[in-house]
């Protein structure tokens, strides 16, 4: 809990332990911690206790408030710092506020998986060729991770064991036809447009 022990003036040591909520200080009866002295105003300042820390605002005071010898008009107050009303010294306590931020959800992460030679490969078992593809979620399967599912005599359908999605046709296992360079594509058509050609 944060305190506030008044240090100096008559009534040197009271502490006023500060809960949660709203604390005016000054010399008028109706304050919440009275001050008796000629050099603190009747409705001198006003703290503001939270579970994050302590906040303070002077009220418009005829001599003004200091935090550390330093003139204090609004802002938060910290474990053994020197408050002064008029000159009526205080000293600060604020317990350390611990805040505590949840741990995100580690998403799991989806990798494009090939084979060396170029092939798709299965997401769980990446040294095995994919056979299957999701038309749901994308992903690609061997033979063993799949569902199957349908009635007998009949062509049975084929799950996603991620999504539960349908897979489409199997992917073909032959490696991929070695894309033409630009300028092979260029010589064959130019190739097929020469006029002795038609």
């Amino acid at each position: 809990m944060a305190k506030l022990t008044q240090q100096t003036g008559t009534g040197g040591g009271r502490i006023l332990a500060l809960r949660t909520g709203k604390w005016r200080i000054g010399r008028h009866p109706t304050n919440d911690f009275v001050v008796d002295h000629p050099s603190v105003s009747q409705f001198h300042a006003e703290l503001r206790v939270a579970d994050i820390g302590v906040s303070f605002q002077d009220l418009g005071s005829t001599n003004g408030s200091y935090l550390d010898s330093q003139r204090f008009a609004r802002g938060m107050l910290g474990t053994g710092q020197t408050l002064r009303l008029g000159v009526i010294e205080f000293l600060i306590e604020v317990p350390q506020a611990v805040i505590q931020v949840p741990q995100a959800a580690v998403i799991a992460q989806k990798h494009a998986n090939f084979l060396e030679d170029g092939s798709p490969a299965c997401q769980t078992h990446p040294d095995i060729s994919a056979i299957h593809r999701c038309l749901k979620c994308d992903e690609t399967h061997c033979d063993q991770c799949v569902r199957r599912a349908g009635l007998l005599g009949r062509d049975a359908l084929i799950i996603c064991p991620t999504c539960s999605g349908r897979c489409g046709s199997q992917i073909s296992t032959n490696s991929k036809k070695k894309k033409k360079s630009l300028l092979a594509r260029l010589a064959h058509t130019l190739y097929l447009t020469r006029p002795y050609n038609r």
